[in-house]
């Protein structure tokens, strides 16, 4: 009995911890967005992974590259609609990191319409899930993606669409 209780006890922990990893994911992923939406972004770059700064030219490159597409945007009638989180997936041990995908749901204002994205983020965690990084997942293959991590546990998928 006390073996049972013990095992228990147990899979209780290791599910609030995952639980709590979690939770720390979808608080990291919106403190990211609302960056964005504020126009912060110095804060929102620093959410990103080393590997997809580097892959967007570095930090100073991806704010420029932010700003550009804004610019650019405006004038044929486009701008920036509501973002949005969905589910966070199972997350999975991969080397020291801890990984997994949170949904992104990112509405554009056209002037044809609104254009939804449902992609993914990529959330990494090298503590242990205490904080995150992310990589967005649109526009990569899952191979450009797994190529940007140094472990990547193959039981992670996503399926990014667009309305």
């Amino acid at each position: 009995m006390k073996k049972l209780l013990l095992l228990f006890s147990l899979l209780v922990s290791f599910s609030y911890g995952f639980s709590q990893h979690a939770v720390n994911v979808k608080k990291s992923a919106s403190a990211m967005l609302q960056a964005d939406e504020q126009k912060d972004y110095d804060t929102y770059v620093s959410y990103f992974y080393p590997s997809e700064l580097k892959r967007r030219g570095g930090k100073a490159t991806f704010i420029q590259q932010i700003q550009t597409n804004e610019r650019q945007a405006k004038p044929i009638g486009f701008s920036p609609g509501k973002q949005t989180l969905g589910k966070v997936s199972k997350i999975y041990k991969a080397g020291k990191e801890l990984h997994c995908t949170i949904e992104w749901i990112r509405r554009t204002k056209g002037p044809e319409g609104t254009l939804v994205n449902r992609s993914h983020f990529l959330a990494i965690s090298a503590d242990q899930g205490t904080t995150w990084k992310f990589i967005m997942t649109g526009g990569k293959t899952p191979a450009e993606v797994r190529a940007m991590v140094p472990k990547f546990n193959e039981g992670l998928t996503w399926v990014d669409t667009y309305e």
